[in-house]
């Protein structure tokens, strides 16, 4: 998926939810609050919401 794909999702939806895989570690639980961080910075009018 390119990153103009993905900016697009994300303009298109008010909430995101990012998941984890399944018995998430220390580097999943990282990226899933760094993926939201970056997202809450670009686009601070998002609800963005880590789970699993």
């Amino acid at each position: 998926m390119g990153l103009e794909i993905i900016l697009n999702k994300i303009k298109e939806y008010k909430t995101i939810i990012i998941h984890g895989h399944l018995r998430p570690d220390g580097d999943c639980y990282g990226s899933q609050f760094g993926l939201k961080d970056i997202i809450k910075s670009s686009f601070p009018e998002k609800e963005v919401y880590v789970v699993g």
